[in-house]
Order: C-alpha cells, then structure tokens, then sequence
C-alpha cells in the first residue's frame, strides 16, 4: 500500500535518512536490518564487549540493531510518541460513525475530500459528516508534519481545512485520550479529562491567542522537529555503545569520517551544541553527550495533557511539542544551570532522576519519572489495566480496537521499565556495555532489552515475524500479527478513502513475499467489507 500514510516521509514521521542498513517504520510498526546485519546478530553476543568477546562486525550490528530499536522505544515509550502513534487509530475510531453515515447519504465515492470540494464548488453546505472526515484528518496531519518538521507549516497554513497548530495539538491528543477511554477507562476515571478541554480550546481560537488564530500574523514555531530530536537520540546512543564496546578507541572523528555525522542524525546535537557555544567533544563519553540525551528524553516525554491534565492550556503546544521543549531545555542549561554540562558521568538512575526533576521544574511541567511512576499505578488501581496487562503476557488481544490494546499495555509495560530503570532508556549505549557506574547489572539489562525489543520485524527472507516472546506459541505469534495488520491495513484504507485521489490501491510486498498480489488485495478487501460492509472495488471515483 503506497500511498503517504506508510511512506513516511510524506508526513514527516520517518525513521529520517534512510540508513540504508536499517530502518524503523512508524506507521507499519515495523523495523527492518540489512541481510548482512541478520546474520551477524544471529552470533552477536551483547553487553561483553568491553571484554573483546564479539567482533567489530558484530558490535557494528547490534548499534545498528540498538540504533532502529531506540526508534520503537521512541513511538511505543516515550509520551509524546505514543500519542503518535495512536493518530490513524484514534482517528479511525473518532469519525467511524461519520463514513458510516458518508455511505448512506452519498453511495461508496471516493475520495471524501473531493465530494467535499464539489460541494463547496457547487455552493452546497457541507453535509456535516463529510466536513468533520476531511477536517479531522487534516488537523492530524497537519499537526503531526509540523511537529515533525517545522517547515511544513507553511503548507499547511495554506489548506482551507487546517486551523492552527494549538487547534492541532488539541486536536491529536484529545483523540488519543477518547480511544485510550473506548478500550480502557470509558468514564474518564484515571486519563485526563479530554471531554472537557473543548470550551478552553475554543476560547483561545476566538481571542486569537497565539498558537491558536487561525490566521495568524506572527507565529513562532521550533526551530527544529520531533524528526531531528528522535534520530539525535538514536545515533548519540548507537555512537556512545560503539565507543564503550570498543574499549574507548573510537570517538567522533572516526565516526565523522565514516558519515555518521551527517543530516538530520545530527541537527539536534548542532543546535544543542550552537545554544550552548560549544564545540563537538571528542568522544562520545563526554558529559556534553550524556547531557544531550537526557534533553531528548525529557523534550520527547511532555506530560501535560497525557498521562496528568493540562495545568494551563494558553501554553499546552508549547507544552507537548518536542522541538520547543528541547530547545527551551537547552535555554535553560546555558542560562541557569551550566553545571548541568558537566554532570553527568556515571549514566546512573540517581543522575536521571535529580537532574531530569531540575530541568523539568524550570520547564514548569512534570518529569518523565514522574510520568512512568503515574502510569505504573493504573495497573493496581484499575480492573481493566490489570486484565489489558493479562492479554499483554499472553500476547492475545480483544478484538475490538485490537491495535490499541497492544500499544496501551506495551506503553504501560515499557513505562514499568523505565520507571525502575530510567538511566538504560536514556543512555542505552552505556547500558549494554557492563559499565559498572550506571549501577545495571548487565544481565537485568538484556533481559529488559528482549523484553522491550520491537514485535514486528524482518528476517533475512525479508518477511515480517513477530518478536519471539516467553511463553507465546509460534501459532500465537501468528495470530497476533495478522490481526494487528489486519487492522493497521484498515485504518490505511480509511486514510486513502478520505484523502487519496483515484482508486484504492494494495501493496503487501513489504509484509510478505509469500503471496501474490492478488491474495494481498483479497485479504486486505475481506477486512474492509467486515467493517464497512462494502467492498472497495464498488466505490466510485470522483
């Protein structure tokens, strides 16, 4: 299925620059490696290195492994990416009722926003409906480019459908919240109160405040994305576990000279580097670096409006958008805590904890340990959380909005984690090393790691598998993942039923090679019907 939904460059959710020796897919969930890369994991051995029991090639593997892992981390664990990651699905689940309704009024035409541009050509009101579809879709969108890479905005800005990037904002999370409740907490008892935000929202559209006019005269946006921010902290860690695992022999002038400092792999650490006036530390085991992470942990985990509510909605984008926070974090290093560059040595729990509490007490926002140890509540505290983490250990979901059940539980597992561990999360090349400072036991670490490796990835044949799990039978495994495709195949459908000009298109080939295309379309066209009760080869093409 090709069209912008999975090809992630479209909207700005990409895994970045396309390491032609891996990848992480955000909307497939899927992370990819190299053949080569395969095989060499197949005898790596992880966290000895320091003792020169794995090979160069080897070591170079697992970074990479490492590397594409972070990504999963990045869009299952970290706060903000979590709520993206539940955009196509919240989305999906928040105008169901609307393309139902579409069917019934109009017939099974596609697209929705081009029977939206007829109308308004026509000088017809919008059936309700079809305005709230293409709206919605594009408030998510938009809001999601933008905060991925800022230079989208202007695009956006342009769209008659799209409203501000607070409205968004508002917009994205407010959706999360409702399909996180359909599944989990349908009274609000325990997740913000989403049902009441909509009269703060519309006040601040209606007195024009900043963030949130909707033709805005002036506007200031970060000067860089969640893009840049998330591929910084994949490759600082990659480069800080090579560094470790070598002995210390490699620093940042090898790695230059191999073109691992180039693009956007290293906008976040430039612009970090350029607030701060400093120059590029030799290796990677300068505090500098180790300060560098602990800002992308904190900027990728605002806490305001999920999993607390929101203190102050006139700020809430400024709140949860990455690219403002790193760079206000970076603010505040250089201007109230400069001895912040220096403190960081050990990687240590006590370290990420005392200087992740000062940093976030001058962003006026809770700390991401603050986050974690919120949501490992849930578990004792509600029924439903304790029967989702029951489905999560057996790898067996309901059916019903199954691809949120899985990522709510391996949010909340993977919160557990970090809630315990916090200093592997965010300085996971220190951690898989034995580095006797961090206070980690080696062993504790790898079984975390397994435990919070990604599901879906390929194997040397270049299908897709489900991650191997304790206690989960290969038929589980299997039944899992087809269901979760199954449903991930739908949400692109709606995407492409709103949006996409022309017909419905069907492309499988990046899930499996096993079948032909015509079996693909089949079985992607049998769950649409299942859903919609219509196939997709009787709509209509505007």
């Amino acid at each position: 299925m090709q069209s912008p939904l999975l090809e992630s460059d479209e909207i700005g959710l990409a895994e970045g620059a396309h390491d032609p020796s891996g990848s992480y897919n955000p909307m497939r969930f899927v992370l990819r490696l190299r053949k080569d890369i395969h095989t060499a994991l197949a005898t790596v051995e992880p966290g000895i290195n320091l003792l020169g029991s794995n090979s160069e090639e080897q070591q170079q593997a697992f970074s990479t492994y490492l590397h594409e892992t972070i990504h999963w981390w990045q869009y299952v664990g970290s706060n903000f990416g979590f709520i993206s990651s539940l955009c196509f699905p919240s989305q999906s689940h928040r105008i169901w009722p609307d393309l139902r309704e579409i069917i019934n009024s109009f017939g099974c035409v596609k697209s929705i926003e081009i029977l939206h541009e007829k109308q308004l050509a026509a000088n017809e009101t919008n059936h309700p409906s079809v305005n709230r579809a293409v709206n919605y879709w594009i408030d998510l969108e938009g809001g999601l480019r933008v905060s991925f890479d800022p230079q989208a905005f202007q695009y956006f800005l342009e769209n008659p459908h799209y409203v501000s990037v607070g409205h968004s904002a508002y917009i994205l999370y407010s959706s999360a919240i409702h399909c996180l409740a359909s599944v989990v907490d349908q009274n609000l008892e325990f997740l913000p109160r989403a049902d009441q935000w909509t009269q703060n929202f519309v006040r601040l559209r209606d007195e024009k405040a900043m963030w949130y006019d909707p033709e805005p005269t002036e506007i200031v946006l970060s000067p860089l994305g969640t893009k840049a921010i998330f591929e910084g902290q994949a490759r600082m860690s990659q480069l800080q576990y090579l560094y470790f695992s070598s002995g210390g022999e490699r620093e940042f002038e090898e790695f230059k000279q191999a073109g691992l400092l180039e693009g956007v792999y290293v906008e976040a650490l430039n612009h970090f580097l350029v607030v701060l006036d400093k120059k590029l530390p030799a290796t990677p085991h300068d505090p500098l670096i180790g300060l560098f992470l602990l800002i992308c942990d904190i900027a990728v985990n605002p806490t305001d409006g999920f999993p607390f509510e929101i203190e102050h909605f006139p700020s809430f984008y400024v709140s949860v958008d990455p690219g403002i926070r790193f760079h206000m974090l970076c603010g505040i290093v250089r201007d109230k805590y400069p001895f912040l560059e220096t403190a960081i040595v050990a990687y240590s729990k006590k370290e990420y904890v005392d200087l992740s509490m000062i940093l976030c007490y001058e962003l006026r926002c809770r700390s991401p340990y603050d986050s974690a140890e919120e949501i490992c509540k849930w578990r004792g505290l509600h029924p439903s959380i304790t029967e989702l983490m029951q489905e999560e250990k057996q790898f067996k979901y309901q059916d019903t909005n199954m691809p949120v059940r899985l990522f709510l539980s391996k949010f909340i597992r993977f919160s557990e984690d970090k809630y315990e561990h916090p200093q592997l999360f965010c300085w996971p090349g220190a951690s898989f090393v034995g580095l006797a400072t961090n206070q980690l036991d080696l062993n504790e670490a790898l079984k975390i790691f397994n435990r919070q490796t990604a599901l879906f990835v390929d194997n040397i044949d270049g299908n897709v598998y489900a991650t191997v799990q304790e206690g989960v039978s290969e038929a589980q495994l299997d039944e899992t993942l087809n269901n979760f495709f199954s449903w991930n195949c739908i949400y692109e459908m709606v995407r492409q039923w709103i949006i996409e000009p022309g017909p419905f298109t069907y492309d499988l080939k990046w899930l499996s090679n096993k079948y032909t295309q015509a079996e693909g379309k089949n079985w992607v066209c049998n769950s649409f019907v299942k859903v919609f009760g219509h196939h997709p080869d009787t709509f209509k093409v505007l």
